[in-house]
């Protein structure tokens, strides 16, 4: 019966999610000559017969007093979407010899997915230029992935102050938790948060927040609440204009009567 191989780059891509697919290659190598060639694709929850010509090709790349060898060429064009994919390869021999690349006794199954989609956060509470006037503000995001996420990351000016892996990603969706990560209300400079979200396929979202305040301290909110600052000074550059001229007359008043 046949053996299967797999071209270098087929084997790179086999079991791994990519973000670009690239020609599936297989070699099948029988001592005679095989017909009734049927590839099939399960693209996700469905089954799709490939079509020899638009699909793919089948080249004979054996010489003559050699075993019988094909190349299979499966285009990237079938794995142009998100999702996971596997590949069957069935065939016949002149001798009715039947086989199948997934067989236990062949072992070569083809297996992998495509994720072209960045991954997403949403942050609850904390946005850019705001000052939160807290001990500690308890930051909440929600993450997800069209397939799955490996690694989510914090930093905090620069520093990390929260990472998740994949376990603790799988668990926390499990049990449907928000990621949480806490930021203490002792600022006296402006803060940036840097969230960055890794999928499966190395695909990476980064969320950045920046120019807020989280401080109990008086001084840094009141100098941080734009409208209640410039108002302060508006209202007291005002009195100002108002106290010049009231004190002018009644200097004048005192020296006429003087």
């Amino acid at each position: 019966g046949s053996t299967y191989g797999l071209e270098d780059g087929t084997k790179g891509l086999n079991n791994r999610f990519v973000k670009e697919a690239r020609d599936v290659i297989v070699y099948e190598t029988n001592p005679d000559e095989i017909s009734n060639i049927v590839i099939t694709l399960f693209k996700n929850d469905k089954s799709i017969v490939l079509v020899e010509g638009k699909d793919y090709v089948v080249n004979k790349i054996s010489k003559a007093g050699e075993w019988f060898k094909y190349e299979y060429i499966i285009y990237a064009t079938n794995f142009m979407e998100d999702g996971t994919y596997h590949i069957s390869i069935y065939s016949e021999d002149k001798a009715g010899n039947i086989a199948e690349n997934n067989l236990d006794v062949k072992n070569v199954e083809i297996n992998f997915g495509v994720d072209k989609t960045l991954p997403k956060v949403i942050v609850t509470n904390l946005e850019s230029k705001q000052t939160y006037p807290v001990d500690k503000l308890s930051v909440l995001m929600q993450a997800t992935d069209n397939m799955k996420l490996v690694n989510i990351m914090v930093e905090l000016d620069g520093k990390l102050i929260a990472s998740w892996d994949e376990e603790q990603i799988i668990q926390m969706g499990a049990d449907l938790q928000d990621f949480v990560f806490d930021i203490i209300g002792d600022s006296t400079h402006a803060h940036t948060v840097t969230i960055t979200l890794t999928d499966v396929a190395g695909n990476q979202c980064i969320e950045t927040i920046s120019d807020f305040y989280v401080t109990t301290n008086l001084w840094v909110q009141f100098v941080n609440n734009k409208l209640l600052f410039y108002g302060s000074i508006a209202a007291v550059i005002g009195g100002g204009i108002v106290f010049i001229p009231l004190w002018r007359r009644r200097r004048r008043r005192r020296e006429a009567r003087g």
